[in-house]
């Protein structure tokens, strides 16, 4: 029993000895070192777990706890994907559903009087595809049109007399899509057909033709109310035909025969009016004893007289050219366009101070009135129609505005840059010219739009 106890305590001593002889064969540093790796993953093994052997518990159980956390950091990472996919999906169907809602129109103010002369207005001439046709726009709307050139201009919204038009909004643009106004010129000055250039006078005959005059060219050029230029003739004198004039306005009289006013020279300033037939073969001409940079001229439905404006005066002659009194001169006027309507009353715009003077057919002073209730405006072009109505072009603040025959305001019609000359055709058409080379047709629904209401 001795010996056996003995011998087993010899063993233990070989056997530790042996552990002690691998030890010292491990470099110190290498032991260090995977000393401190263990340590920093939070274990205190003990020195066999550091041993060069063959075996490492520590570090397979290291390895995979770093496959576990890597599986769940792709798990995490897809779950977060997939709810927040889930969650744009859901607020792009929110936004799509919310701007489909309609939208409520806002209405707008509106005070009494006339028209004001810090009204909107845009600028530009009117792009056309066709030829009007009737459309059916709602009441107390405003259209945008969009014009050539980049530019645009608005169509004013329908309002009862003795209100003023609510600035333009961009809500309603489809409204007149069927009632397009048609431009004539556009294209530059040149003495191209269909090229305008200073058209400052306008007017529409009974057949429905537009008869232009061009300054610069000096010629007139005729339109149909589609817009088609249809022929051309140059403002020559009877008998003379290396005479040519430079045209400022024209009219038409009851018979059909076409009359224009200008001057051979603008350094002398001394008026001439010739008559045209509708082919526009020299008839006749007389001279105005007045001077004038841009003379007028109005045609008296009621006896045929010819009414012309020069030097602020308005000045009235037989139909043979012979000379039947003045009126109107009142100091520090400027007297520009005339008209006359279905009585033989005599219109015609002072820019001095914004108003429309009217007297009998017989040159009595009647009434004036004023185009705009604030500010100042500027009244050039004006026309009437067959039930009494007055148009009138106020450049500077860049408009037509209608009103009844007592000078009432009823809407603006259009607003448009620089409006020059105006004329109303037979079955409601407006024709408005502006200062450069550009004559517009606007259908009769833009031009009463009561009636299409």
């Amino acid at each position: 029993m001795a010996d056996l106890t003995a011998q087993t305590v010899a063993e233990s001593s070989k056997n530790v000895f042996k552990r002690d002889e691998t030890r010292a064969t491990v470099p110190l540093t290498k032991r260090r070192k995977a000393a401190r790796q263990v340590d920093s993953a939070g274990y205190k093994g003990d020195d066999e777990d550091y041993s060069a052997g063959p075996h490492y518990p520590l570090a397979s159980r290291m390895c995979a706890s770093r496959w576990v956390c890597t599986a769940l950091t792709i798990a995490i990472v897809l779950v977060l994907l997939i709810v927040g996919g889930a969650f744009v999906g859901m607020y792009i169907n929110t936004s799509e559903h919310d701007s489909q809602k309609p939208t409520k129109a806002m209405d707008s103010d509106h005070t009494p009087g006339h028209p004001d002369v810090d009204s909107p207005s845009t600028p530009g001439q009117p792009a056309v595809d066709s030829p009007s046709t009737p459309g059916q726009p709602d009441r107390c709307i405003s259209e945008r049109i969009r014009y050539t050139g980049g530019q645009t201009t608005t169509i004013a919204s329908t309002k009862t007399q003795g209100t003023v038009p609510p600035p333009t909004s961009n809500s309603s643009q489809e409204s007149y899509v069927n009632s397009k106004p048609i431009v004539l010129g556009g294209e530059g000055t040149s003495a191209l057909l269909g090229n305008l250039s200073d058209p400052s006078g306008v007017a529409v005959s009974d057949d429905e033709e537009i008869f232009v005059v061009e300054v610069l060219n000096r010629r007139v050029q005729v339109f149909n109310l589609n817009g088609v230029s249809l022929r051309v003739f140059r403002t020559v004198v009877p008998g003379r035909d290396d005479l040519v004039m430079y045209p400022t306005d024209v009219d038409i009289d009851k018979d059909g025969r076409i009359w224009v006013v200008g001057k051979f020279s603008f350094a002398s300033g001394a008026v001439q009016v010739v008559q045209y037939s509708k082919d526009g073969l020299p008839v006749a001409t007389f001279d105005v004893p007045r001077k004038d940079w841009f003379p007028k001229i109005a045609m008296n439905a009621r006896d045929n007289s010819i009414i012309v404006v020069a030097s602020n005066e308005i000045l009235m002659f037989k139909p043979n050219g012979s000379f039947d009194g003045s009126f109107g001169g009142k100091e520090g006027a400027q007297l520009e366009y005339a008209t006359t309507d279905e009585d033989g009353n005599i219109l015609v715009t002072d820019i001095s101070v914004s108003r429309v003077h009217v007297y009998d057919h017989a040159g009595q002073y009647s009434f004036s009135f004023d185009t705009v209730s604030v500010g100042k405006g500027a009244p050039l072009g004006i026309c009437t129609d067959s039930l009494g109505h007055i148009i009138v072009a106020d450049s500077i603040n860049g408009r037509v505005d209608m009103f009844t025959s007592r000078g009432e305001f009823v809407h603006t019609v259009v607003n448009f840059t620089n409006p020059w000359a105006v004329a109303i055709g037979p079955r409601g058409q407006l024709v408005v010219t502006d200062a450069a080379s550009v004559a517009t047709i606007f259908p009769r629904e833009m031009v009463f739009p009561d009636e299409w209401a």
